[in-house]
């Protein structure tokens, strides 16, 4: 069950030889040795922080080896260090900056070999808060050291940080739940990417062959709690053109831009059926898509990491939560008389013909007007309506899809729950009404052999609820006490 027990958490800052001084004094760090994760005394720690520090280069390495002198319990199942800095380590390899004091490295001999090799025997997982480019040097050097691409989240703009942070436990916390249930651990890295974030020209990249490959929405809930197979669609070809680099990347994916230019079929139009035209009077008419669309690979590479399963997995896990969204409208129009509409961006898996053949998820690109908002995530995390006010985000929205997740609750009689809802707001109706279309859902479920690692199990439903307060839409479908 991946339900934390207890979490501390503690703090080390650190800035630059030559910086000692003014409210630091002497001291190159300050240490908060671990506490819960909800004391009081975390909050003033930070509060009493100033910034301040020598060259550009930092102590990142003093740093890092306070950290690690940290008292890590043993018994502690997940361990990780979240590792905010704008500037890299002493050391000419590891940056491209013009001045460094310290050019040959930290001038107490400290390696980043060493503490990676420690950071690796005391079983801690490592993420990095990048807030600028200077540091990007530094970590590709240190996920050499690390033994695998390390993952980055941005948080320049602050507010990602605790979104960011969120994340990396979770993930942490399924690692180590993985590979503690693993007989015989399954080899895997990160692979390499560089970003590339603005859209490619279309004209000069070469058109791919493949399908698509969708499916259709389960008969019934009953199905879903019976592991009843979702019925394929008839594959269609697909022509695509996809961008050489990806543009962003999350913990598990990559995502990159994308054309889908393939060759379909005008359908007959309705004048023509009405004046009696038969299908041999009417010419065959062939046109050419010119849609952008996104797709996605898995960031990790190894043995079954990116098999056409995995993938197949992911599609049917969106085909499911769409499914439910479906019944979860109409269930809020019968019983409570609530017209709104929320829903899941269409997902289809797509393989790419070659040696070696690709597999991708793919989706429609969001416009560039669409303003993306994480309402939850899979570790209980769930948008506060101050906050959501301040981003801009209706309250009646993030109330409506907490109570969705809640829905799916009871709906499957506590089988299931689809968590991990991010999307956008938008003009989605029929009607043109505003409604919320979402992507990229987890699953939590009495079952753990089903809907892969992000599925946390009845301990994931339970971190639900404990953040989870109902809202006019629970009570409106009877879902208060539900839990």
């Amino acid at each position: 069950m991946l339900q934390a027990q207890s979490m501390k958490v503690g703090f080390v800052a650190y800035r630059d030889f030559g910086g000692e001084s003014g409210d630091w004094g002497s001291e190159l760090h300050k240490v908060l040795p671990f506490v819960d994760a909800s004391d009081v005394s975390m909050k003033n720690f930070c509060n009493r922080l100033y910034t301040g520090g020598g060259s550009d280069c930092e102590d990142v390495i003093g740093g890092m080896d306070a950290a690690l002198k940290l008292p890590w319990s043993e018994d502690c199942g997940t361990k990780l260090i979240f590792h905010i800095a704008d500037m890299p380590c002493h050391g000419r390899e590891f940056h491209n900056i013009s001045y460094d004091s310290h050019p040959n490295g930290d001038p107490q001999g400290r390696t980043p070999k060493e503490l990676f090799s420690r950071l690796r025997e005391k079983g801690i997982q490592y993420y990095f808060g990048k807030i600028g480019s200077e540091t990007d040097l530094m970590i590709q050097k240190f996920s050499a050291l690390y033994g695998e691409a390390i993952t980055e989240f941005d948080v320049k703009n602050v507010v990602n940080i605790k979104d960011s942070v969120i994340t990396a436990v979770s993930n942490s916390i399924t690692a180590s739940v993985s590979s503690s249930q693993r007989a015989v651990g399954v080899a895997r890295a990160l692979r390499a990417v560089t970003l590339h974030p603005a859209k490619p020209n279309w004209s000069t990249l070469p058109e791919v062959e493949g399908n698509f490959v969708s499916y259709e929405f389960p008969a019934r809930i009953k199905d879903i709690k019976d592991d009843v197979a979702l019925k394929r669609k008839k594959s269609k070809s697909a022509t695509v053109k996809i961008a050489p680099n990806p543009f962003g990347k999350g913990a598990e994916r990559i995502a990159f831009y994308g054309k889908d230019v393939s060759v379909y079929v005008e359908k007959e139009n309705s004048a023509k059926k009405k004046s009696g035209s038969s299908s041999s009077e009417t010419p065959v008419k062939l046109l050419r898509k010119d849609e952008e669309i996104v797709a996605k690979e898995y960031l990790h590479v190894g043995k079954g990491m990116n098999t056409a399963k995995r993938y197949e997995l992911s599609n049917q896990m969106q085909t499911v939560a769409a499914y439910l969204a479906q019944e979860f409208v109409k269930d809020l129009k019968v019983r409570a008389g609530i017209s709104k509409t929320i829903k899941f961006i269409k997902i289809r898996t797509l393989y790419l013909s070659g040696t070696p053949a690709r597999f991708m998820s793919c989706e429609r690109c969001f416009a560039p007007t669409d303003k993306f908002v994480r309402f939850s995530n899979n570790a209980g995390y769930q948008l506060m309506e101050d906050k959501a006010l301040k981003a801009g985000v209706s309250v009646e929205f993030v109330q409506l899809v907490t109570a969705f997740s809640h829905w799916t609750y009871k709906a499957t009689k506590k089988f299931l729950m689809v968590v991990d809802l991010e999307g956008v707001v938008a003009q989605i109706a029929k009607d043109g009404k505003t409604g919320v279309l979402l992507t990229d859902p987890a699953i939590h479920c009495e079952d753990r052999t089903r809907y892969g690692p992000m599925n946390h199990g009845p301990g994931g439903m339970k971190n639900f609820f404990a953040t989870h307060k109902c809202n006019e839409f629970c009570k409106k479908l009877g879902l208060e006490g539900f839990v």
